[in-house]
């Protein structure tokens, strides 16, 4: 069962497009605002479900957060984000964005991440 314990969050920010259907996303910052990350480095997870351009995003860049898995996710390994911004199983060369705490069975459930540690010891 995903749990959740934030330490830092990103203040001051809004969405770059409508992120309503990408709560507990990966996100990243770009010239306009939050938006889904994909395969790029994360700066957090994205905590409510802004409609609009422009809308102010919560974002949380460290703690252990909720995150929608996009595959089965076992406990203890690092994870990376998909294309959607989804939290997968970490593969070589890809941006490490935290360590599962808490697992999937399947796409579409919340894992747990910890996210914003130098430290991701299992």
């Amino acid at each position: 069962m995903a749990f959740h314990t934030v330490t830092e969050t990103m203040t001051g920010v809004v969405a770059a497009a409508d992120l309503s259907a990408y709560q507990y996303h990966f996100v990243k910052m770009t010239t306009t605002g939050i938006d889904i990350c994909g395969a790029a480095m994360a700066h957090g997870v994205l905590q409510n479900k802004p409609t609009a351009l422009g809308e102010p995003a919560s974002v949380v860049t460290k703690g252990c957060v909720k995150v929608m898995a996009g595959a089965l996710v076992v406990k203890g390994v690092m994870v990376m984000s998909d294309a959607d911004g989804h939290g997968i199983t970490a593969t070589s060369g890809n941006f490490q964005q935290g360590i599962c705490r808490a697992g999937s069975t399947a796409a579409g459930e919340y894992i747990t991440v910890e996210i914003g540690s130098t430290d991701y010891t299992p």
